[in-house]
């Protein structure tokens, strides 16, 4: 089963289904697509290569015009809102490439509807930090735009710019995975709960002015 993320919009459904998938037969992947574009999937190899040495820290940025071709967004109960829908695919990012995520501060600005601009900061265990910046309420015809960017003790890196073609690249992997009976080691279940509750911690603190524990 390829499921579209987020995986669910809350932390124990989503544990639910992962313990479900575990026990269950066949092949179960999340489709964070962003891990299979082309220049995301290319930093990731030059990083877990040597590329920058230690990663210390990610800074990412998503940025977009208001989603108007879906009114259900704005809905939180139904997607889950901003954080958790949009900015999700950049918390992944700096999950994949930090580690352990335990301490999530939000920031948004304090008028607009699904897409106003949010700065989210994760700590993680390793000691690294990131910080995301989205937004998704510009004008009607503003250019989609993202960056990611990770800092090491010996170097940084960043994206080239090479889209490819990730929905087709996502297929063919998870279609492979099915054929071998292989666990998508590309895209762990484990990976896109974590995505989740980190982006429902910065919806927390976002509300709360509060920075948000992640506990185990």
């Amino acid at each position: 089963m390829l499921l579209e993320k987020p995986i669910a919009l809350t932390a124990p459904d989503a544990e639910a289904l992962a313990e479900h998938a575990a026990r269950a037969s066949g092949t179960f992947m999340v489709a964070h697509v962003v891990r299979f574009f082309a220049d995301y999937a290319a930093l990731a190899d030059r990083v877990a290569a040597g590329s920058v040495g230690r990663p210390r820290a990610v800074r990412a940025s998503r940025i977009s015009a208001a989603p108007d071709w879906a009114d259900w967004l704005a809905d939180e109960q139904r997607s889950g809102g901003m954080l958790v829908d949009f900015a999700i695919h950049d918390v992944d990012q700096a999950c994949a490439h930090l580690g352990t995520p335990v301490a999530v501060t939000a920031v948004r600005a304090p008028a607009g509807g699904f897409g106003a601009p949010a700065v989210v900061t994760v700590e993680f265990a390793s000691g690294g930090v990131a910080q995301l910046l989205a937004v998704a309420d510009l004008p009607a015809g503003t250019p989609f735009s993202s960056t990611l960017e990770v800092v090491g003790d010996r170097g940084v890196d960043a994206l080239d710019g090479d889209a490819g073609d990730p929905f087709a690249a996502q297929a063919r992997y998870f279609l492979d995975c099915v054929e071998r009976g292989a666990e998508p080691a590309r895209a762990p279940v484990a990976a896109a709960v974590s995505a989740l509750r980190v982006c429902l911690a910065a919806r927390e603190s976002a509300r709360t002015g509060a920075r948000v524990l992640l506990g185990d």
